[in-house]
């Protein structure tokens, strides 16, 4: 079941559930900095994707979500 919410309003429960459950086995360099930049540092989108091999906010939100579904299953 996907849910289409902002991700602003979803921020603050991926963040608890990363500190609780996070594990990096399964995620590539450019989606650790973004989580750890966007969701753990609390970071704009500006300087979350800053250094990483996404070229904007839309592929990084596109990253994000594919990352965080990977989590999730």
């Amino acid at each position: 079941m996907q849910y289409h919410r902002p991700l602003a309003f979803i921020l603050p429960n991926i963040k608890k559930w990363l500190i609780k459950h996070g594990r990096t086995e399964d995620v590539s360099p450019s989606e650790q900095a973004l989580l750890a930049r966007l969701i753990l540092q609390q970071q704009d989108w500006a300087n979350s994707i800053k250094g990483s091999s996404y070229s904007g906010k839309k592929e990084a939100e596109a990253g994000l979500k594919a990352c965080l579904q990977r989590y999730l299953e």
